[in-house]
């Protein structure tokens, strides 16, 4: 068994096709599928399920499923491996691409990225900035390493498209939605709100990516008017300072985005519960030791933010 048998494996499975891998990497076609064989007469099974008539690759064989997933991984290590030259072995060293939904663009993770810097410099973070359905994508192309993203009541349906992909949600904690208006606002001193009080207003969310998700929510409490979206917290900040409109928006963001300006009050919705997940989506239930040391850090940081909130 060879590391360049796994390694076409786990890049077929990226590009669906040997004639499409092989312009990527620039190895013929008949190199790579002979490899495949070997490794598969190695192994005594098929990994790959091949059309018929014309031998085309029409996917994986459940077995060869479990081959791959174990690819990944030994690749992976491999490269960490890879990554010890010129290190003299005393610290750890990698690279780790991590693509974030646009509320974690900044705070706890730059926290994170931060404080692990500072025990591990060997170690560098990447980030890329998508919605959900772009970064379930780039995961299954294996462009990035994990993803930590938001859901709401589209959770079981996430985890489905995931396990179609071979993914895996590892939640980090539960957060609700609350509603921030500015200080003068004519319901600024209730802090409890029914949501039909709210129907004279305007709603602004952040990222077109929840619009559908808020309109059904708001409909169901027979809030019915058109929901304002913008893709920037400065924006939103000076929308928000000059009108009566509402935001609805996961509390975790408010001592970040709104705490510090000091104009802005935060208001709980008595009549609806609408819970969100926040959480990593990853490539296998067993990390390698940099994506461990990443999600060790991450949780420290949530924690200690937590803590401090709940100090306050």
């Amino acid at each position: 068994m060879r590391i360049s048998q796994l390694r076409f494996l786990v890049l077929l499975n990226r590009y669906k096709t040997i004639s499409r891998v092989s312009k990527e990497i620039m190895v013929a076609q008949p190199s790579i599928s002979q490899s495949i064989l070997e490794l598969e007469e190695e192994l005594g099974f098929d990994i790959l399920v091949r059309n018929q008539r014309n031998k085309r690759v029409e996917g994986f064989t459940q077995l060869g499923e479990v081959v791959l997933r174990k690819a990944e991984i030994i690749l992976r290590e491999f490269d960490e491996i890879s990554m010890l030259k010129g290190s003299d072995g005393s610290a750890m060293v990698g690279k780790l691409t991590v693509g974030t939904a646009p509320f974690f663009s900044s705070g706890f993770l730059y926290d994170t990225i931060s404080d692990l810097h500072g025990k591990h410099p060997g170690i560098r973070v990447e980030m890329i900035q998508a919605d959900t359905g772009q970064l379930i994508k780039m995961m299954t192309l294996q462009e990035i390493d994990m993803a930590l993203c938001m859901v709401n009541d589209n959770y079981k349906s996430l985890v489905r498209e995931l396990q179609k992909n071979n993914l895996f949600f590892d939640e980090l904690f539960v957060d609700t939605m609350v509603l921030i208006v500015r200080s003068c606002h004519p319901l600024a001193q209730r802090k409890h709100v029914a949501l039909a009080e709210m129907t004279p207003y305007q709603c602004i969310t952040f990222n077109k990516e929840f619009v559908d998700n808020t309109m059904q929510l708001l409909e169901t409490y027979g809030y019915t008017n058109h929901i304002m979206t913008f893709n920037d917290w400065d924006t939103i900040r000076k929308v928000l300072s000059m009108t009566d409109d509402f935001l609805l928006v996961p509390s975790f963001c408010v001592q970040e985005k709104f705490t510090p300006y000091g104009d802005f009050c935060q208001l709980s919705v008595d009549d609806c519960v609408w819970t969100d997940r926040i959480g990593l989506i990853e490539r296998s239930t067993v990390l390698t030791e940099v994506e461990q040391i990443f999600v060790d850090a991450l949780k420290d940081c949530l924690a200690a933010a937590e803590s401090g909130k709940n100090n306050a």
